[in-house]
């Protein structure tokens, strides 16, 4: 296990990883991980954490890359985290807001960078000034409107594989306006329903407790 997964992060890093690698390596990683890693699950000192899994409440996802990741998330995507899903997903939303831009135009995807401005996404803006974005969305998956203020765990939207995206996942990330930098740069975000410090780690599965009200 320890063996795969650091090649899952040498590989990453170096980009010499295709589609046929990625989900080969995926499902090999994520059989050797049932049953032997912890499931997310409620949290401990969860009065700050404004975030739930953006994922039916009950099921379980494998965390393809985290914050940091070695694939993508670097620079302003750093905060951001994957969770493995088969296109059509329900995605929801891991908090209350109100929708500031749909794209659900695209059905163009792949493992290079050429594809990075094909990706469909929901942006949700929360009342702190931070906006969640849900990105790789499948083609006519949006299930919101922009101006539609939606409630933490509503169904927002279905996963895909669009953009720069080697298998069906989703990516979501939140991000808030950075003046000096004039470009949305992503933050941190802690998940009620994660155990621990609410971060969600790289290769492991996390059940959702995002319920909506």
């Amino acid at each position: 296990m320890s063996r795969l997964a650091a090649y899952w992060s040498r590989a990453c890093e170096h980009r010499v990883v295709n589609r046929a690698a990625l989900l080969l390596l995926t499902a090999v990683l994520a059989s050797a991980c049932v049953g032997s890693q912890p499931l997310g699950g409620p949290g401990t000192d969860v009065a700050a954490r404004a975030y739930r899994l953006p994922f039916a409440p009950g099921t379980r996802r494998f965390c393809l890359q985290a914050a940091d990741g070695p694939f993508s998330h670097r620079d302003k995507l750093r905060n951001a985290y994957d969770f493995a899903m088969s296109v059509g997903t329900p995605v929801h939303a891991a908090r209350a807001g109100r929708v500031v831009a749909v794209k659900e135009d695209s059905d163009r995807g792949g493992s290079s960078l050429s594809y990075s401005d094909d990706g469909n996404y929901v942006k949700v803006l929360h009342d702190d000034g931070t906006r969640a974005v849900y990105l790789h969305l499948v083609k006519d998956g949006a299930e919101v409107t922009v101006g539609q203020t939606v409630r933490q765990g509503q169904r927002i939207a279905r996963s895909g594989n669009t953009g720069w995206s080697a298998l069906p996942h989703l990516h979501v990330h939140v991000e808030r306006w950075d003046a000096e930098a004039e470009r949305w740069s992503s933050v941190p975000m802690q998940f009620e329903d994660v155990r621990g410090d609410g971060e969600p780690q790289m290769l492991m599965w996390y059940v959702s407790a995002n319920v909506a009200p």
